[in-house]
């Protein structure tokens, strides 16, 4: 995280992880207290369209009550010297790639989870997690099951996997998925799918298209707005905090092999 720069007021968009630890996350809001800078971690599907539409989706009960989220993010590394690869600067399967699907998890429940158990598998070599699996428990809550039943979130993220991009939001009356959610293309429209019949060979599933676009360039444009129209940014200082106190949970958990609950 660039302190120099915002100690000398410019305004931030900051590659995610913004930081290997919750404390380390935590100094920020007193640098932003100071500078009265913007600062925002970069995740870049928060200002998808097609991930604004699964917000707006949720809210209005199109799948029902939401259930359970479960996910698959992978790509194949073996690299040594490759920085994703590098246990001090933060590589690994769930600081590269899982922090999307926790990032994800929290954004459908909009909430943090209660707890989280997990199991890690760490490269002999490098140190890194190579594979991890974590299941979250949402319990019960306003945007989960009102009726008392808990929501979970499950993903499995892995470097040295078969490249995979995979998630689905699992409700009462219906479920939503989207096509490449993470690294969406810019050379043609995202497409999202929304099945309300549970018909196994996947009749009445409905799509939605949404027009190409880099969603990389519209979180540039909407780190922008905030800037300049002094608004708040996309993904705030405390939703990444939160984030950072789930994957540390999530590694406490990988040692431990109990529940384990994430910071407040």
């Amino acid at each position: 995280m660039d302190y120099k720069g915002c100690q000398a007021g410019k305004h931030v968009l900051c590659e995610k992880p913004l930081s290997m630890t919750v404390a380390e996350a935590k100094t920020l809001l007193d640098v932003r207290a100071s500078t009265g800078v913007k600062i925002c971690e970069a995740f870049m599907i928060r200002s998808a369209p097609q991930w604004q539409r699964v917000r707006q989706l949720l809210d209005e009960g199109r799948i029902g009550e939401l259930r359970a989220v479960a996910g698959v993010y992978s790509y194949f590394n073996i690299n040594p010297v490759n920085i994703r690869n590098r246990v001090e600067t933060g590589g690994g399967a769930l600081y590269d790639i899982g922090c999307y699907l926790v990032q994800s998890s929290r954004f459908a429940f909009a909430r943090q989870p209660k707890r989280v158990v997990a199991l890690v598998d760490r490269d002999a070599q490098t140190g890194t997690d190579k594979l991890t699996s974590a299941i979250l428990d949402f319990g019960a809550g306003d945007h989960g099951a009102g009726d008392g039943v808990s929501g979970h979130a499950v993903f499995t993220c892995s470097t040295q996997q078969i490249p995979c991009q995979k998630i689905q939001f699992l409700g009462s009356k219906g479920r939503i998925e989207l096509e490449i959610p993470f690294n969406a293309p810019n050379d043609r429209p995202t497409r999202l799918f929304i099945d309300s019949t549970g018909d196994l060979t996947f009749n009445g599933i409905t799509m939605e298209s949404f027009p190409t676009s880099d969603q990389y360039t519209l979180q540039g444009d909407a780190f922008a707005r905030s800037v300049f129209e002094n608004t708040e940014v996309p993904v705030p200082l405390e939703d990444s905090i939160g984030n950072m106190a789930v994957i540390e949970a999530i590694f406490r958990s990988g040692k431990s092999g109990q529940w384990e609950q994430p910071e407040q």
